[in-house]
């Protein structure tokens, strides 16, 4: 945790022990009494404030003067075929880490439709893998996530124009990736669920200008591709 995060609710409070981040800074940091820490409110500012122990079951600061900018996401957007949910909880942390704008999550052909009913979904309980990705990250910013009832639906959600890419495997029929000469206004990224797209889907995909991005010959789990191809656009692009 390089940054703590604090909803607005919770920003010049004691913050519990049993919180994760109480849980963080007691045993994993070890802060003392004194210690500096980086903290900020979520889609603001952050600024460094200090440790001033515990008491009756709650850390207790001095809140800092928010005055240092969070890094902005990228302009990425990734389209998800959904997920098991602890896959989900896992993309949705290391994704906020690396900095993208949104998150849209689908049903698919192949992929398990009751995942959307979970209470990551349900409940918002995503907010909190949110949370631990900016924290990770040193970012106050979160991407924005939805949720779609079908995939016709995802996509017309999507921002309009822009780079629009499908890892796949090369075997299948989506036109290949040319890429930009100067960064695209937004890049976006449809990534299937671990059973992959139907040919239905990948023709759907083509008809709206996706082209396909190569990982390779050899089956990705949704995360290692979701993860890889952004790392690369950000490799390629760095806004």
């Amino acid at each position: 945790m390089n940054l703590m995060v604090f909803e607005s609710e919770e920003w010049g409070q004691n913050l519990p022990l049993t919180d994760h981040r109480g849980k963080h800074l007691k045993e994993i940091l070890k802060l003392q009494i004194g210690d500096e820490i980086k903290m900020g409110l979520v889609g603001e500012k952050w600024g460094k404030g200090q440790y001033l122990g515990d008491e009756n079951g709650f850390c207790r600061f001095i809140w800092p003067i928010r005055v240092f900018d969070a890094p902005p996401p990228y302009p990425l957007v990734l389209l998800i075929g959904t997920p098991r949910p602890p896959t989900a909880r896992r993309l949705l942390k290391d994704l906020t880490t690396l900095g993208v704008a949104s998150l849209h999550f689908t049903p698919t052909d192949l992929g398990e439709k009751s995942y959307l009913q979970s209470s990551l979904w349900t409940k918002n309980e995503y907010r909190e893998n949110l949370l631990e990705g900016a924290q990770q990250g040193e970012s106050t910013h979160l991407p924005e996530v939805h949720t779609h009832r079908n995939l016709h639906e995802a996509l017309k959600a999507l921002p309009a124009g822009g780079l629009r890419i499908a890892p796949d495997l090369p075997k299948h029929g989506l036109s290949q990736l040319t890429w930009p000469v100067t960064p695209p206004e937004t890049v976006t990224i449809a990534v299937g669920p671990e059973r992959g797209w139907t040919e239905k889907e990948r023709i759907y995909l083509g008809e709206n200008n996706f082209q396909t991005m190569n990982l390779g010959p050899r089956n990705l789990r949704t995360e290692t591709a979701s993860l890889t191809a952004v790392s690369l656009i950000l490799s390629r692009y760095f806004w």
